[in-house]
Order: C-alpha cells, then sequence, then structure tokens
C-alpha cells in the first residue's frame, strides 16, 4: 500500500496546488473588491461661524515623519502652532489614505482598499461637506487626485508636467493664482506636492535636494498667507520605506506629520492622533459640517477654539430618538465654537453609529450614549465630550467582537474538519518513523523564512504588494517556494537509500512535502476561522491576510509556470522523477557497501 501512496500523491498535491491559486486569487479579489455597505445617505449637519477665513492644505506625497524634521519651514510652523502625528491603519496605500484623510472613515467604510477603483459611491469628503452648504474649495493637483475629489470642488487646476520639479512648480504658481483671485475666494484650497514621492520612488539619491526644494515651495505659499485669518496645513498622505512601498502598517509607513498654524490652532501643541481625526479637527477650523461617515473625534488638543460667544443667543436642542438624530433644529451660530464643534461632532458620530449598527445588525447604542451626554457638551464639556467618543468606540468595539464571533462559530465545522484531516496525517507521518520527512520539512521552513525575512527583508505587509497589485510578489514567491521545495526533497532524496525499492523512496519525498503543505495549510485554516474568505462588512487584519496570501502561494508553487507560453509543471511529478534518479545512485551505494561489510 505504502508504495502506491506516492503515485496518490503526486496527483493530490498538483491538484491542491491549483486549488490553492485560484484560493489565493479569489481572497485578494474579495480585499480588493470590497464594497462598503455603509455608504447610505445620512444627514448633513449644519455649517458653524469659521474660525479662519480660509485654509490652504498642503499635500505633500509619500512625506516620511523623519524626513519633515529636516525642513525649516515646517521647524518653525511648529514652533507657531501645531505638531501632530498621524497614525494610520492598513492599507495606506495613496487612494485609501486620501479618502481617510478626508472623509474621516476607515478603509471598512469607505471602501478604497487598493490604488484601483473610482469614487462613485464613495462617501462626502470634506470637500463635499463644504460643497453642501454653499462653500467652495479648489484643488490643485494631478489627475489622480482630482479623478477622486474633483466632482466636489468648485474649481480643479489639472498640473501634469512629465519633469517633476517644473509640476510642482506649476502648483504653487496655480495655487497663488486662486489665492490671489478676490473674484472667486475659496474657503477650502487643497495643494499637491509629488516632489518627494517621485524622488523616492525613481532617484532616492536625490531625495536630500527634493525635501529641500519642497521646502522652499511651502516657505513661498507661507510668505503669500495671513496667518492671523488663514490656517495653513502640511500633511502628508503616507510614508514610503527605503524600498519606495506603502500599504502597511509599519511606522515609516503609517505614521506622518500634520503641521498646522494660524486662527484656532494652539501654539506649539503636540498630540498623536488618528487620521480619522484629520477631517473633523479640519471641519472644526473650517466651520463646516463634519463629514457624515466620519468615525474620528476633533483633535482639541491641537485647538484653541473660543468657548464664550458674543451673542448671548440661546441655541435650540438636537432632536435624539432612538433611531435616528436630526441635526436640522440645531442653531449653530448660537453657540460659540467650542461647543457648537463639540455638539456638531457629537451628533455626528451619533448619527453615523446608529446606522452602522443598522448595517451590523447589532443593537444601537449611539443615541443613548448622547442622551447621556448631551447637556454637557452642549455647555462645552469636553470632559463629557471625549467620555462619548470613548463609549461609543467601545461599544463599537464590542459590537464589531460579537459579530465576527457569531461568523467564527459558524465556520468552526469546517476548522474542525480540516484539523482533523491534518491529525490523520500527522499520525501517518509518525507511524512511518521515517524522521527524515520532519527534518526535510523543518529545513523547507528555515530556509524559506530565512528568505523570506532576512534576505529579502520582506514582512507579512501589504508594503510588499507594490502599487497594491500583489502579482509580482505571487510570482515570484511561487518560484522561490518551487526551488526551496526541490532543494528540501533532494535532501531527503539522498537519505532515502535504505528504503526497499524506489516507490516507497518516493513517497518518503513526497510526505516531507505534504507535512509542508499542511503547516501551510494550518494557516490558512487560522485565517479563514477569524475572518472568512469574502469580505462584506469587515475587512480583516493585514498582516494576518499577508499571511495567508504567502501560505497560498507557497502550496501554489507545486504547480508552476516557468514559462510563459507552457502550461504549468508539476513539481510533485518532477520530485518523483529525481527521487527515482537520486534512489538509484544512493541504494546501488548502500548495496554495495551492506555487501562489503558481508564480506
Amino acid at each position: 500500500m505504502r508504495r502506491t501512496i506516492g503515485v496518490i500523491l503526486i496527483v493530490a498535491l498538483t491538484v491542491l496546488a491549483t486549488l490553492a491559486e485560484t484560493m489565493r486569487d479569489n481572497l485578494w479579489i474579495s480585499y480588493r473588491d470590497y464594497s462598503s455597505p455603509f455608504l447610505t445617505d445620512l444627514p448633513v449637519g449644519p455649517s458653524r461661524p469659521p474660525v479662519a477665513q480660509r485654509m490652504v492644505f498642503v499635500l505633500v506625497r509619500g512625506l516620511r515623519l523623519d524626513e519633515s524634521l529636516q525642513m525649516p519651514t515646517l521647524r518653525d510652523l511648529r514652533q507657531r502652532g501645531s505638531d501632530l502625528v498621524v497614525q494610520h491603519d492598513a492599507p495606506t496605500y495613496r487612494l485609501s489614505a486620501w479618502e481617510t484623510l478626508f472623509t474621516g472613515a476607515r478603509a471598512e467604510i469607505h471602501g478604497a482598499t487598493t490604488n484601483f477603483g473610482s469614487r462613485a459611491g464613495a462617501p462626502i469628503s470634506l470637500f463635499g461637506a463644504l460643497q453642501k452648504v454653499g462653500q467652495s474649495s479648489a484643488i490643485v493637483g494631478s489627475q489622480t487626485l482630482g479623478d477622486a475629489f474633483s466632482s466636489e470642488v468648485q474649481r480643479f487646476s489639472l498640473v501634469d508636467d512629465s519633469n517633476v520639479a517644473k509640476r510642482d512648480d506649476e502648483a504653487i504658481r496655480q495655487a497663488l493664482d486662486i489665492l490671489h483671485d478676490t473674484a472667486n475666494p475659496v474657503r477650502l484650497l487643497c495643494v499637491e506636492l509629488t516632489a518627494i514621492e517621485q524622488t523616492t520612488l525613481n532617484n532616492p539619491a536625490n531625495l536630500h535636494a527634493a525635501i529641500s526644494v519642497t521646502d522652499t515651495r511651502i516657505k513661498t505659499l507661507l510668505d503669500s498667507l495671513n496667518l492671523g485669518t488663514d490656517v495653513l496645513v502640511i500633511a502628508s498622505d503616507r510614508g514610503l520605506s527605503a524600498r519606495g512601498t506603502d500599504g502597511g502598517a509599519e511606522p515609516e509607513v503609517a505614521q506622518t506629520p500634520l503641521v498646522m498654524a494660524g486662527p484656532g490652532i494652539a501654539a506649539g501643541s503636540q498630540a498623536l492622533i488618528r487620521a480619522t481625526d484629520v477631517a473633523p479637527t479640519l471641519a472644526a477650523l473650517l466651520g463646516a459640517p463634519i463629514p457624515v461617515q466620519a468615525q474620528g473625534q476633533v483633535a482639541l488638543t491641537a485647538l484653541n477654539l473660543p468657548d464664550t460667544s458674543a451673542s448671548n443667543a440661546i441655541a435650540h436642542s438636537a432632536v435624539v430618538t432612538s433611531t435616528l438624530v436630526s441635526t436640522s433644529t440645531l442653531a449653530g451660530g448660537g453657540l460659540a465654537p467650542l461647543p457648537a464643534t463639540l455638539l456638531a461632532s457629537a451628533l455626528q458620530l451619533t448619527t453615523f453609529y446608529e446606522n452602522w449598527s443598522a448595517v451590523v445588525q447589532q443593537p444601537r447604542f449611539a443615541a443613548e450614549l448622547l442622551r447621556q451626554q448631551q447637556q454637557a457638551i452642549q455647555s462645552g464639556s469636553i470632559n463629557a465630550y471625549q467620555k462619548l467618543v470613548i463609549d461609543i468606540n467601545a461599544r463599537a468595539d464590542a459590537a464589531t467582537q460579537a459579530k465576527l464571533n457569531a461568523q467564527r462559530t459558524q465556520r468552526l465545522p469546517v476548522v474542525i474538519s480540516m484539523g482533523i484531516m491534518l491529525l490523520v496525517i500527522s499520525g501517518m507521518v509518525l507511524a512511518s518513523r521515517r524522521w527524515q520527512v520532519f527534518i526535510g520539512a523543518a529545513f523547507y521552513l528555515v530556509l524559506w523564512y530565512v528568505a523570506y525575512f532576512l534576505l529579502s527583508g520582506d514582512q507579512f505587509s501589504l508594503s510588499m504588494f507594490a502599487n497594491s497589485d500583489p502579482t509580482r510578489f505571487f510570482i515570484e514567491w511561487q518560484r522561490y517556494s518551487a526551488l526551496f521545495m526541490l532543494i528540501c526533497s533532494i535532501i531527503v532524496a539522498l537519505t532515502t537509500g535504505h528504503e526497499d525499492d524506489n516507490l516507497e523512496a518516493v513517497t518518503t519525498v513526497l510526505t516531507t512535502i505534504l507535512l509542508i503543505v499542511a503547516i501551510q495549510v494550518v494557516l490558512v485554516a487560522w485565517f479563514y476561522l477569524q475572518w472568512g474568505t469574502h469580505f462584506t462588512w469587515t475587512l480583516p487584519d493585514s498582516s494576518m491576510l499577508v499571511m495567508a496570501l504567502t501560505a497560498l502561494t507557497q502550496i501554489s508553487s507545486l504547480s508552476l509556470q516557468i514559462v510563459p507560453e507552457l502550461p504549468n509543471l508539476p513539481i510533485p511529478l518532477i520530485v518523483g522523477f529525481i527521487t527515482l534518479a537520486i534512489y538509484s545512485l544512493v541504494h546501488g551505494r548502500s548495496r554495495s557497501e551492506s555487501y562489503g561489510r558481508l564480506r
């Protein structure tokens, strides 16, 4: 029986490789094409008197936190205003980061998980919130940024010069034209600078020069503003690793600078905030409605909002019911900037999470929490506002965990069945008492992890997928994994000289590959238990997702396409032929040595 197992394993492992590749591709497609169920129409809150007459938001693409410390203009602005570190959640690809910065929503809410796809159906951004209340905004930048947000601004100035230096100079020139256009004033101007990103990607040796000239361009904008009435915001969408990659949660990518100066900014303030806090904070300064899908809070430590108003008008209370928060009766002009901002944020968060609870089919909680704190918040109590935010986040986390646990319970029988199958395989290997199988599998794992983590410097991170496309990564590591399995198979085959015949030697070697595959299946099964394979209302942990994709890539390497024009090569069959050849050598040598000892 054991002699025929090898033949069965050749067929089974080859088929399993094809299934693993299909599952891997479908898993990534489910993540890439994730469609948010939370993008229903929600009431937009009212505007409030602005703290600043206008805001200039400079989006410096790819600027890392450590690189921003080299910029003299930013150093000056940090002293005159606020110095914030923004923590992003993966995915931190370009489009996903933009959506989070301007909408205040995480990727599972706004739905942008990669750099591909359109904004059709995307949540209202800060630009759109201004548009809803009749305020104008403008963008100066690339077609990519324009594709994302130009429908929500009144003026979009395209900058598309192929020369990076000229492109950013042109962006500054057009921005100055807009700022000086008193006939068509804008409340919010976003200026995109790309030199640092492009230099990091294409010519890293000149990065220091790109940082310096970008700082000079920011200084040109600063000199044209009056920080007594204008707010200047310098922000980065995400950092880029030394290899020019993004997408993951590693600090150099996921922590970015945000520097603000002007009216309403607390001079010398420092804080760590979430990326979802940026849009609510900017809305507080602009007096704009907070984007309706925002999950963040106003970064009060960075602001200096007046808590008293020249008007003695009494603000009407917002109407809060068990299912809906109506902001239509809120008279924002009757409150001072601080209490008006706190109440606007509280109402927006309550409205969003009431809808969120319905979508995830969990008990509603936000309106109840708001009723407990509303009076204190309306009077300007920062403590009451922060308690509301903490309580809402805690209840949302608990509801998320409850729904995930219910879904995991449904998947548990499948995982248990897979576990039993793996135990049977392990028992068969143990019963055979062929310890070279375990040694060979361990050697493969050591070889693979040394190559992955130490030699290549890769991680279980979305940053391994350049421009949010994993195709190249999959192809490279399929080939590496196939090579490592061949090396491992040759080493094990060299120890089969004592086997009774060549088919048993083939079975021993293929059992080693089977054990390697079983270990990868355990990783995939664990991911499946935690997150499933189809994402409908939440996104999986990004590190675990990459781990599962990598495990499936290793299994799929058993069916490898070496030449694009040719069909895939079945690695188990190749291993079988290699083992036969090696066995004929080592077995003949073993017999000769045994005959010599008998004589």
